[in-house]
């Protein structure tokens, strides 16, 4: 199962350079009177001069048509620029003057190199006369005049090298990822200039601005954009990004977590070293922070692979996390926060959280702790300006899936997840939210025996609910007023009303029980939520127990002590009604008992104890009290039942053996049973058999 973490990423993006000013041509018309004699100084400026940062001519006096080609080259890691110009002296000579120019002033992109400059005819000159962080100042000569009415065709060359540095630097060429501007070259208002980009095979191109056509296939298998023929070459620009999957240096480094080592092996793009000594270093630091805060072993694979990826192998966000192949992936332009954030998902994944915003929450929240014992600057994601996030706010649980959200609500949904993770931090303090988590790892229930016993496990991964539960199992008090804020949907709301009642309901039953654990079955269905399954198993336990108060009431008149098979059966798999029927069968047991008592005769009259010569029914009775003691509700019933018996029919058996023996042996047979009769009581009396 795949996760992708991290706020989205903009360092594509953001701060796209673009063209410098309204009109990057200046130049200056020469004027001769006519007949050849200098009418003033050479070079006065008699035309407007619109240098970087000055205004647009309305009519250039020199007009510029540029066909620009961006050829990407990945090896030499720069852009090689060719521009065919095409320059017309626009400006009408006079009955008296005749006007030219010999020299202009050309913007570029910034940073260029190798810069040259041929024509046809002449020796034309180009030299660097600015530089700065925007664009760069060309001065070219012409190596001739160009008059009146006269065009001029020259090939302006140069490199736009990768400067280095920045992973979100503007230009950046590579066997990888590719990204920079483009510019058109001309004069304002000047129609019929173009724009040509040209990637070599085997690149993914965005055009994240500006219009072009394309990709055209060339035979080689280069990818050709085109701009098409340009109505004002300054109201032209783009930006474009381009990935494809790049060679990779691998390097070995390692850490320690706890008492064992973690290889954490780097794959970064053999052109960007500084990625692996950056990312590399910061995730062999931040693990072993990450896993004493987090207080968990870590768990996934060893070496953790972790893989140098631009935007569009991670859809746009910052990181992926492949637990089953352990392995990571980081954006190119990854900072600090995010790359402890995607260090911290070697804990916070799939394995332990089943919700996205779960696991989102704890690693931001980790990676931001990290970060400050580390003494690293983190950003952590933050909500949207007022007046763009607050109408994309949503439910924590309403975050979908990777790429399903707008930009908006997926920041909106990242800031709103680590606040969450910050309250539940507070409201626990360290080691609450330590056992909490070592609760989750374990799969534990959080509703134990009370009394008790073996530890019960959940087997799902915990999702919101879960976590709820076991938040407010280590908390001891409600903590579901951070759901109600931060994570529950509409529909959410009612399951989280009947939960509060069913938990208060479960927690009377709790104190009623005594010292009685409730039955398994109404902690399942209180584990899973079914609370209506929860509120009938009470509603029966309840009934239970006020069956127990009856056997208890009962067993207490009939001198008898209540057997533990009650208390096993209300504890037991069968629930609440298999201690409904085993207290009813007490209670039977207990009626037949004291009946068996109540048909002692009040006297034992000779014939009665002739009737009872052969027979032990206090015994009887003594051994149905002893087995009901036991448990043992059959023979308990059977052992009474004969005691009862046995008295009830006493006087009448005594009387049969009388009349049926004789007179002589009557009083034989009733001499015995007085003898016997006094046995017995003797043996009750000392205790012996």
């Amino acid at each position: 199962m795949r996760r992708r973490s991290g706020p989205r990423s903009g360092a594509d993006r953001r701060g796209i350079l673009r063209l410098p000013a309204a009109l990057l041509l200046a130049a200056a018309a020469v004027v001769l009177p006519l007949g050849g004699a200098l009418g003033g100084p050479l070079g006065a400026v008699l035309g407007p001069s619109a240098g970087v940062g000055g205004a647009r001519a309305a009519t250039p006096e020199l007009t510029l048509v540029a066909d620009t080609r961006y050829d990407v080259d990945p090896a030499g890691r720069r852009l090689r620029v060719t521009a065919d110009l095409r320059l017309t002296n626009a400006k009408a000579d006079t009955v008296t003057r005749r006007y030219y120019f010999d020299s202009v002033s050309l913007a570029v992109l910034p940073g260029i190199r190798n810069v040259g400059i041929s024509s046809g005819t002449g020796r034309p000159t180009v030299r660097i006369v600015r530089r700065t962080s925007e664009y760069t100042l060309l001065s070219i000569g012409f190596g001739q005049r160009l008059y009146s009415k006269q065009s001029l065709t020259l090939r302006l060359r140069f490199d736009v090298p990768d400067p280095g540095g920045s992973p979100n630097r503007q230009i950046r060429v590579g066997d990888a990822l590719v990204m920079f501007p483009v510019w058109a070259l001309g004069t304002g208002a000047t129609p019929g200039g173009t724009v040509t980009v040209v990637f070599p095979p085997g690149f993914h191109v965005e055009l994240v601005a500006g219009t072009l056509s394309g990709p055209e296939t060339a035979p080689d298998g280069s990818l050709v954009y085109r701009s098409g023929r340009l109505a004002d070459p300054l109201a032209f620009f783009a930006y474009l990004v381009g990935e494809r999957e790049g060679a990779f240096q691998e390097s070995l480094r390692t850490t320690r977590l706890g008492g064992w080592t973690l290889a954490v092996r780097l794959r970064a793009w053999v052109d960007d070293p500084e990625w692996a000594e950056r990312v590399g270093g910061l995730f062999v630091r931040g693990l072993p922070v990450i896993g004493e805060l987090v207080g968990l072993p870590y768990s996934g694979r060893n070496p953790l692979v972790v893989t140098e990826a631009a935007s569009r192998v991670l859809g746009g966000y910052a990181g992926l996390f492949d637990p089953e192949a352990g392995e990571l992936k980081v954006s190119y332009a990854a900072e600090p926060f995010v790359i402890l954030h995607e260090a911290a998902h070697a804990w916070f994944n799939g394995r332990l959280f089943a919700d996205r915003w779960i696991v989102e929450a704890f690693a931001s929240l980790y990676a931001e702790r990290a970060g400050a014992m580390l003494g690293v600057p983190v950003e952590p994601p933050r909500p949207p300006e007022s007046g763009s996030g607050a109408e994309t706010a949503i439910p924590l649980n309403a975050w979908g899936p990777v790429g399903s959200e707008d930009p908006t609500t997926e920041a909106a949904a990242y800031a709103a997840a680590l606040d969450l993770a910050r309250a539940i931090a507070e409201r626990l303090g360290d080691e609450g939210l330590r056992r909490v988590l070592a609760a989750a790892a374990e799969h534990r229930s959080a509703y134990q025996p009370v009394h008790g016993g073996p530890i019960e496990l959940d087997g799902a991964t915990a999702d919101w609910r879960i976590l709820l539960d076991l938040l407010e199992a280590e908390a001891g008090r409600p903590v579901d007023d951070l759901w109600r804020r931060w994570v529950a949907r509409a529909e959410d709301l009612p399951l989280l009303a009947a939960r509060a009642a069913a938990r208060d309901r479960y927690a009377a039953v709790v104190r009623a029980a005594g010292d009685w654990e409730l039955p398994a079955v109404v902690r399942s269905a209180m584990r899973t939520w079914q609370f209506e399954t929860a509120e009938a198993v009470l509603d029966e336990a309840e009934r239970a127990l006020d069956f127990r108060a009856r056997v208890e009431a009962a067993a207490s008149r009939a001198g008898l002590r209540v057997p533990p098979s009650l208390e096993a059966a209300f504890e037991g798999s069968g629930g609440p009604g298999a201690a409904i029927e085993e207290a009813e069968a007490e209670l039977a047991a207990i009626r037949t008992i004291e009946a068996a008592a109540a048909a002692r005769p009040a006297e034992e009259t000779p014939i009665v104890q002739l009737g009872l010569l052969d027979v032990d029914p206090t015994g009887e009775l003594e051994a149905a009290r002893a087995a009901f003691a036991a448990g043992d509700l059959e023979g308990a019933v059977a052992r009474a039942e004969a005691a009862r018996h046995a008295w009830a029919t006493a006087e009448e058996m005594g009387l049969r053996r009388a009349i049926g023996a004789g007179s002589g042996a009557a009083a034989v047979l009733l001499g015995l049973a007085l003898l016997g009769s006094a046995i017995r009581r003797r043996r009750r009396a000392t205790g012996t058999a």
